[in-house]
Formats: C-alpha cells, structure tokens, sequence
C-alpha cells in the first residue's frame, strides 16, 4: 500500500538484510533500539545483558559497517559512536518486532541507560560534570527512547519504574541542560 519509490527502497533493504548470516540480522535487530547511535559499549552491554558472547558481537559490528548497514563516526578522545540510517533502523524494528525479540530488546536497552543514568547521577554535580553532561547529551536520544518506552499507558509496573529511576536520575542533567 506504500507508493512504488517505498517500496522499492524497502526491498532493497530487505534484500541486504537476507543477506546478512544468522548473527549478523540478530544484530542488525537489535541495534535498531538505539535512537539516535551509541557507543560499541552499549551494545556489549545489552547483548551481554541477553545472553551473547561480547567477542562475537565485535566481529559482527565489523562486518555491519563493512556492509554498510551501520555507520561510525569518530570522536576525538573519546570511543566511536555507531549510528544506522533511519530508513535501516525502522526496517530493523520491523523485522525485531517480526522476530518476537522486541520486548527483551527495549527491557535489555531501557537496563543500560538507567544504569548509565544512575551512574552519572553523582557525578553531575562533581569536577567530572562536564563529561557526563556531554556524555548524557549525546544519548539523549536513546534517554528519551527509554523514557517514551517506560510510559506507555496500560503497561506494566516494571516499565514505569524503569521510566521514574531514569527521571530520577537524570533530573539534574535535564535542568541544567534546559530540557
């Protein structure tokens, strides 16, 4: 029902994607939680938080933007930040929904940034402010992501705990950011 443009566009991502091996489409699924990009830790931590290996998860990284279905950008001094394109990361929630993996997907991706958000909770106010005001407003994506998961109406009382540690926590990066 989509106008001949889309759906060519969708074919073709979707022919890359059956392209890809069993590990690198699970990946490829996953990945498309994150808004915004992320940081090659992040998915470490939310493919560990389900179960995989790390070192397999590097190699397929790898391969993923060597087949340009992932990008990284470099940051001076800092780790690089990996992003997909908007058309790759709807097609990726498509398929994460298709799977049945995306409940465990958004729980395991919601963990991680209210870790990281109660983590930097201290340090907002500390000498090292500065680096995790930054480091909070390059996942600010993500933050909102975890936010608009955790509250959605109806669900359950899991979720909208995750949503209140996560404001909890990022009360003060959100004043002094003007957010």
């Amino acid at each position: 029902d989509r106008p001949s443009r889309q759906q060519t566009l969708r074919n073709t991502i979707a022919w890359s994607y059956y392209l890809l091996d069993a590990d690198e489409q699970q990946l490829f699924r996953r990945l498309s939680v994150f808004a915004g990009g992320c940081r090659l830790s992040a998915i470490e931590a939310i493919c560990s938080t389900l179960g995989d290996q790390v070192e397999p998860v590097l190699d397929t990284v790898a391969s993923l933007i060597d087949k340009s279905l992932l990008q990284q950008t470099e940051q001076e001094g800092e780790e690089p930040r990996l992003l997909m394109l908007e058309t790759m990361r709807e097609y990726g929630l498509e398929v994460l929904t298709a799977s049945g993996e995306m409940e465990i997907t958004r729980q395991a991706h919601a963990l991680y940034y209210v870790r990281l958000s109660e983590e930097a909770e201290p340090e907002l106010t500390g000498p090292r402010q500065a680096i995790w005001l930054e480091r909070l407003e390059q996942e600010h994506d993500n933050l909102r992501a975890v936010l608009a998961w955790g509250l959605v109406p109806g669900e359950d009382r899991h979720r909208r705990e995750m949503a209140l540690r996560l404001g909890g926590a990022l009360r003060q990066f959100w004043i002094v950011h003007g957010h």
